[in-house]
């Protein structure tokens, strides 16, 4: 599995705050893949998911603030932050799985981790780079 690389280029935002924040983020769903890489147990796993979606939700709230002081278009607003929860619940779901296998290497858990990681990272990166660089460059005053 390859970790997430960060890019100014092509992830910025233009904004200080938020893009520490995504690079944290980025930070936390590499420690996911790394874990699963090393073969952690599921229990140890689990510790880095709960790590990743509280810190998610503080950068969601974080993010939803910067669109709702900037953003002019509210239904966009309210669209993204539908996008926010679905990740959270997705991500809630995955957890809620894994509590149920003891160990990667069973065959359903390292399924299970694998789709995980796809998820985690394909979601981000699209995000991040489609839909909050986009807003942030709508919105730029």
């Amino acid at each position: 599995m390859l970790s997430i690389k960060w890019s100014d280029e092509i992830m910025s935002v233009g904004i200080e705050e938020i893009d520490s924040q995504h690079k944290r983020l980025i930070d936390l769903i590499n420690k996911i893949i790394h874990s699963i890489e090393d073969g952690n147990q599921i229990k140890n796993i689990e510790i880095f998911i709960e790590d990743a979606t509280a810190y998610t939700k503080y950068h969601f709230s974080s993010e939803e603030k910067y669109f709702e002081k900037s953003c002019k278009d509210k239904d966009q607003i309210k669209k993204h932050k539908i996008r926010h929860q679905e990740f959270i619940d997705k991500v809630n779901e995955f957890g809620l799985r894994l509590k149920n296998n003891n160990d990667i290497r069973d065959g359903d858990g390292i399924e299970l981790v694998t789709q995980l990681n796809k998820y985690l990272s394909g979601w981000l990166v699209n995000h991040i780079i489609v839909e909050d660089r986009g807003i942030f460059k709508k919105n730029k005053s």
